[in-house]
């Protein structure tokens, strides 16, 4: 098998006269803005083939010459160590011996693999533009295709035969004659490589090792010495380094015979990168509208993991993106989230603009922003915020995570330090971020800002900023303390006071070098009444960027949405902490069980549990001690059981209800039974707005998304509220709380 590539391209898609020292290599080009034109040139690149110019520009609507496209297609066949043996005869009056390509021209038009005629006067024109129908024959030639099988006059024959063989897809060729770009040759180049030969097999497999159906996780390390992780393995580039525009796609990588990457070729069809609104266990929600049901455990992949999307669906949150791949039968099979991993950043100044950020987004302005998981415009920034492109799904990201705390050790150095440490925690730090360390020492207290991904990308004075690390203590184990923030990175370390527990809803912060401060949060200074109808907590509004959690009892706290809550205002009693920004907008809300979303139900199940007995217990008759016994609720649905969980509630076995599980071993499960609103029909059901709602006792009830449906004479769960309403007539329904509250339908009986 032939190692091919060596510097593949490099003058066919670059002006000759350029000297190769000026073209200095590039992973991306500022000038290309189309995500479909930036894989096809990153595939190229990682294989030597395209450099930019001496500005870095990759300039795509610029033409190529007949002799550049000779050289490319000899490169391609693997023949470049013959040209000099081809630069002494003299072929065509106008390719003369000094012409730079003259050797590459002459193995063209000889021999058995000639693949290009010179024109009816003899000459070659080597510095005309090449054309449309020139390049394809070339490539169809290439292939394996002859004029035999193309048929009919020069062009449309070839044009035909390649348009049938997926050569031109993605391609406008309708003027075969006129000169075809750089952007065209590129995809044209792509198209190849996924192609058949005449003979069959890809071409792709000619030039190395293949292995489909392969997804590319993440790309760590320097373009000169990176590790590119997928999900057959980890491995290390040939040559360049691979651009991170190929990061969460799948297709076909190629090896050398080392088991080096010589390049990636994504799949063009069976894939789908969209922008996430809502997850759930067995469903996702897109942006547009899209609604895609997922396996619970169909394979998911992250920069970091291959898990299954029942466990990772609940990181899954609104803004970020995912890659969707598709079987043959256009079922979900497997996905990419998106982290939004980063090696640029940008710290946000006292305004921001489009302009300001065209070197981050590589020159693309057409991309949504969100901000901690909601949708803002560019002038919702603030000062400080942090700003990240994630390519795959058009999206800015930006994140006003802060976290306070002494510097207790970074690596190599402060002066260019690539990893810090703060709470016991590493944190990489982005290129952009270093020189801000120089004046930094060893135990100061600094306030690092952090991507959504927790790179550094800038660092300040301890004091300056707002520490805005929030989160749940997780568990307690004397003076140690575990705390899960809420954007998921988890904290471990020595508090500085004892009283905690877990479920404490804190913030963490550290004033010295091994010690984590938590101080609870049980209030806010923005009192009143949230009103979701004019967005507003008491007088202050909220911010278009306010994150909102959900929790009740001490169960775990839970991102929600504002419209998930289906009253139009929630009682300042259910507003158990709130945060506002410096312009007095509100930023972050914990509310106590608003929704009802929060606990799992179905049928409840008493049980008890012995504590141990120390000696001093109370005895019966006979003298033996009388053991004490906590009551435990388990809950069974659909899906399996869920406890048993200690209990003060007062419930009966059999009664339909919801189970809230505590954060710590030590604390009680909240319970609720369900209420019986009645017995209706199965056509009292209907929908509106792509929501199930029933009428019953002249009130309108939603139906929960995640509603469970019994059948009451097989004593068994249907799988969904269809098959329940196909089975019986009637149904009886149950409700968490009434219509006014914002109740819904949780679990119904057929």
């Amino acid at each position: 098998m032939k190692r091919v590539f060596a510097v593949l391209l490099c003058a066919a898609l670059l002006a000759a006269a350029v000297p190769a020292a000026l073209a200095a290599p590039a992973l991306s080009f500022p000038d290309i803005t189309d995500t479909e034109l930036k894989r096809d040139v990153a595939v190229l690149t990682m294989l030597g083939v395209i450099d930019g110019d001496e500005n870095g520009r990759f300039n795509p609507n610029k033409s190529l010459t007949r002799a550049q496209f000779c050289k490319m297609a000899i490169i391609l066949l693997g023949r470049g160590a013959e040209e000099p043996m081809y630069r002494n005869r003299t072929i065509f009056p106008d390719v003369t011996s000094t012409h730079w390509a003259r050797g590459y021209i002459n193995m063209a038009v000889t021999g058995e693999k000639k693949f290009i005629i010179g024109n009816a006067d003899r000459t070659f024109r080597p510095d005309d533009d090449v054309t449309n129908a020139q390049a394809v024959t070339m490539v169809m030639r290439i292939l394996g295709y002859t004029d035999a099988d193309a048929g009919m006059l020069w062009p449309d024959g070839y044009m035909s035969l390649a348009r049938e063989k997926g050569l031109l897809e993605g391609l406008d060729l309708s003027d075969v004659h006129a000169p075809m770009t750089r952007a065209q040759a590129a995809r044209l180049l792509c198209n190849m490589l996924a192609a058949q030969q005449k003979g069959g097999g890809s071409f792709l497999s000619t030039l190395g090792s293949v292995v489909d159906g392969v997804v590319v996780m993440n790309i760590t390390g320097t373009a000169d010495d990176s590790v590119i992780k997928t999900s057959a393995g980890d491995f290390k580039p040939a040559g360049r380094g691979m651009s991170r525009e190929m990061i969460g796609l799948r297709g076909a990588l190629l090896r050398d015979l080392s088991g080096r990457v010589l390049t990636f070729l994504p799949d063009r069809t069976g894939q789908v990168t969209a922008v996430a609104a809502e997850a759930d266990a067995s469903w996702l929600k897109t942006v547009d509208g899209a609604r895609y049901t997922i396996s619970p455990t169909a394979p998911a992949y992250t920069a970091d993991e291959v898990t299954v999307y029942g466990t990772a669906f609940v990181n899954i949150a609104a803004g970020m993106s995912v890659t969707l791949y598709f079987s043959r039968s256009g079922a979900v099979e497997a996905l990419y989230i998106s982290t939004g991993a980063s090696d640029k950043a940008v710290v946000a100044g006292a305004s921001v603009t489009a302009s300001s950020l065209l070197e981050l987004t590589g020159g693309v302005t057409d991309y949504a922003v969100y901000k901690n998981g909601v949708k803002i415009s560019l002038s919702d920034i603030a000062q400080y915020d942090v700003l990240t492109y994630d390519a795959a799904g058009k999206v800015l990201r930006v994140t006003d995570f802060r976290l306070t705390g002494a510097i207790e050790s970074c690596w190599p150095n402060l002066s260019s330090p690539a990893v810090v440490t703060v709470l016991g925690k590493e944190f990489r730090v982005l290129p952009s971020a270093m020189g801000a360390f120089r004046d930094k020492k060893i135990g100061q207290i600094v306030t690092l800002l952090l991507t959504s991904d927790f790179a550094v990308a800038g660092v300040v004075a301890g004091g300056t900023l707002e520490n805005t690390a929030v989160g749940v203590v997780t568990s307690v184990s004397g003076s140690h303390a575990t705390v899960r923030l809420l954007n998921g990175l988890e904290l471990t370390g020595e508090i500085n006071a004892a009283g905690f527990h877990a479920g404490d809803f804190v913030s963490v912060y550290s004033s010295a070098a091994g010690q984590m401060t938590l101080v609870r949060l049980t209030g806010s200074n923005v009192t009143g009444t949230l009103n979701l109808e004019t967005g507003r907590l008491g007088t202050a509004p909220l911010s278009p960027a306010v994150r909102v959690y959900e929790r009740a009892g001490k169960g775990a706290a839970v991102q929600i949405r504002l419209s998930d809550i289906a009253l139009k205002t929630v009682p300042a009693s259910r507003v158990l902490f709130a945060a506002k920004d410096s312009k007095g907008a509100v930023t972050l809300l914990l509310l106590d069980d608003v929704t009802g979303d929060r606990y799992t139900y179905g049928m409840l199940q008493s049980g008890s549990q012995e504590l141990p007995i120390f000696g001093d217990e109370p005895v019966d008759k006979e003298g033996k001690p009388i053991p004490h016994k906590n009551t435990t609720v388990t809950v069974v649905n659909s899906r399996g059981s869920v406890g048993p969980a200690i209990t003060g509630a007062s419930f009966a076995t059999g009664d339909f209800g919801g189970v809230v599980l505590p954060v710590g071993s030590d604390e009680s499960a909240r319970v609720v039974v369900l209420t019986k609103l009645g017995t209706v029909r199965r056509s009292d059901f209907f929908t509106k707005d792509g929501k199930t709602y029933v009428t019953v006792g002249g009130e309108t009830y939603p139906v929960s998304d995640a509603v469970e449906c019994y059948n009451k004479a097989g004593s068994s769960w249907f799988k969904s509220l269809a098959d329940a309403r196909s089975f019986s007539e009637t149904l009886t329904i149950y409700a968490d709380r009434t219509a006014a509250e914002g109740g819904k339908i949780r679990v119904v009986v057929a």
